[in-house]
């Protein structure tokens, strides 16, 4: 494109938000007498200033020269586009606009020591407390109070029988040790799907949170088993929370930034796509819908007259 000199300005507006210039339409401009006000599409908008120059008659346009969207509903789709225009506010939604039954979250905790099936290598209780048989359990000191399985040695397992909803769940537990060196992992339905290290947290009643790693299941009866590969480590409790995913495009929606991704969309690490194929990902694209053959600048570059 040439800068021209005068009382125009050689480049107009480019957009650092996904508002693109037509670069045959700034050319255009650019060669248009700087003092002569045009409107070509008649939508009130001088050509020297609208971003969108061949807008069709009859719409309404905002201070750029562009086609205003409208949502009646606020629901994130437009209403060319909406088939349910009048969505309550704050309702979850469609790519249709239309209301969506949104999965509740699940969070179960399990108490280590309320376990219903047991290994242990010694015999009796060695921390003498809760229950008379060979798992070691004792009082604890961690924030939660009551009780942790202590003494946890290589080979040994705890194994619960749970009710879960469908869905994928992630693993956390809170565990303790004064050594280095722990090692399990857990079983669902006889199936590995997560393991876990426990080095030295500082003490046997110094207790962290660890997040183990994640798996699915159908609805039904399901039997979760803490496998122990090495030890010694202390357990305080067993954690499944649900992984909400409405969409499906592998972000939680608790982070997700934009809940109704298409399938298959190529998406950034908040959830959002480039459905205009721009260059910017929607959440930082204050022009949803540039047409094709529009071209985004990442740079306002101005060029004042001489």
């Amino acid at each position: 494109m040439k800068i021209t000199s005068g009382l125009t300005l050689g480049l107009l507006a480019i957009s650092l938000v996904g508002c693109g210039l037509d670069i045959q339409q700034a050319d255009e401009a650019d060669n248009n007498n700087g003092d002569q006000v045009q409107d070509r599409d008649k939508d009130g908008i001088n050509d020297s200033v609208d971003l969108c120059p061949s807008t069709a008659e009859n719409v309404i346009v905002d201070a750029a020269g562009c086609q205003v969207v409208l949502d009646s509903d606020t629901d994130g789709v437009i209403d060319d586009y909406d088939t349910c225009p009048n969505t309550e506010a704050g309702a979850t939604v469609d790519d249709n606009g239309c209301k969506v039954q949104v999965a509740e979250k699940v969070s179960i905790q399990i108490e280590a020591e309320d376990y219903q099936a047991y290994y242990d290598t010694t015999a009796g209780n060695t921390g003498g407390a809760y229950k008379n048989d060979d798992v070691d359990i004792e009082t604890t000191s961690d924030e939660s109070g009551g009780f942790n399985v202590g003494w946890i040695s290589a080979t040994e397992w705890l194994e619960y029988q749970l009710e879960i909803p469908a869905g994928s769940y992630l693993l956390t537990t809170r565990v303790a040790s004064q050594i280095n060196g722990g090692d399990y992992e857990f079983l669902v339905n006889g199936e590995s799907v997560a393991s876990a290290q426990v080095d030295s947290t500082g003490g046997w009643q110094s207790f962290e949170t660890q997040q183990v790693g994640a798996f699915n299941v159908a609805a039904g009866t399901h039997t979760i088993r803490l496998q122990v590969n090495t030890g010694d480590f202390n357990l305080n409790w067993i954690k499944l929370e649900s992984v909400i995913d409405t969409d499906g495009d592998g972000i939680q929606d608790e982070i997700d930034q934009c809940g109704n991704t298409p399938a298959g969309s190529l998406i950034n690490n908040m959830g959002c796509p480039d459905l205009d194929n721009d260059g910017i990902f929607d959440n930082f694209d204050a022009c949803l819908e540039t047409p094709k053959g529009i071209m985004s600048m990442r740079k306002v570059v101005q060029q004042p007259s001489l």
